[in-house]
This record gives structure tokens, C-alpha cells and sequence, in this order.
């Protein structure tokens, strides 16, 4: 998965980091940050298992998780208190980053499972993406038995 690769390059940029540069706030939003893009990654990983070894229930499970965990993401890093804390134009640019790698992963993994909702019973998914605060719901609607 591309979101993976992208994840894994933000982390890797994370870590390259010089802390002693940063805020005492700063620095306890990147180790948060690094943590929830570990995740992030794990659950990825998972979904992209699930959805290889075509485990549909587990699939889907993963992807509701992964939506989930964006969300989580997204109401942390608009919080009033976080955003006034960054000092650091690096900082600004990984938080875009983690936004738009978010956002791609959710989309990514949205077209994998549509490509295998006939065989989920899946009648329609739809994904909506609000700005404020920043968001994404997801409705699926399974075909009844």
C-alpha cells in the first residue's frame, strides 16, 4: 500500500527531528504524533493482510479502525492548544503532511474495499470528508440476506 509507504516516510522524517529546537509542548506533540503514526502504520499493515488473504469481516474491521484512528488524529491536531503551540514552520509542515497522509490512506483503503464490496455484500459505501472540524464519516449499506 502506498498510505504505508507514506506513513513509514513520515515517521522516518519524525525521527530526524532536532528536539532540542522545539518547545517543551512541541516536543510532547511529536512524541504523540510519532506513537499515533505508529499505530496508524500497524493498522494499515493489518488491513492490508485482512484485505490480501481476502478476510472480509477482518477487512472491513480494519478499515473502520483505520477511519477511526484518523479521526482521533484530525480532533487532536486542531485543538486550539495544539495549534497555538507550534513555534516551529517544521513542525506546521509535518502536521500537513500527517493531514494529506491520513486523508490518502483512508482514500486508498476505501477503493480496496469497494473493489471487493460485491463480495461483501456491500450495496454502497460513501466517505465524506468535512473540513471543520476536519472529519471523515463512512456509510456502508449491506445487501439484506
Amino acid at each position: 500500500m502506498i498510505a504505508k509507504n507514506r506513513m513509514a516516510k513520515l515517521y522516518e522524517e519524525i525521527e530526524k527531528v532536532q528536539k532540542g529546537n522545539l518547545s517543551i509542548t512541541e516536543q510532547g506533540i511529536l512524541n504523540f504524533l510519532k506513537d499515533q503514526i505508529k499505530m496508524e502504520e500497524d493498522v494499515l499493515s493489518q488491513f492490508e493482510k485482512n484485505y490480501s488473504e481476502n478476510k472480509s469481516s477482518e477487512a472491513i474491521t480494519s478499515f473502520m479502525t483505520l477511519v477511526q484512528r484518523a479521526n482521533v488524529m484530525f480532533y487532536y491536531l486542531v485543538q486550539p492548544t495544539v495549534l497555538s503551540s507550534f513555534t516551529s514552520g517544521k513542525m506546521e509542515g509535518l502536521v500537513q503532511e500527517l493531514i494529506d497522509a491520513l486523508t490518502f490512506a483512508v482514500s486508498e483503503a476505501t477503493m480496496m474495499i469497494k473493489s471487493m464490496s460485491k463480495g461483501l455484500g456491500i450495496d454502497s459505501l460513501t466517505v465524506s470528508l468535512n473540513s471543520n472540524p476536519p472529519s471523515i464519516s463512512v456509510s456502508m449499506v449491506f445487501k439484506s440476506a
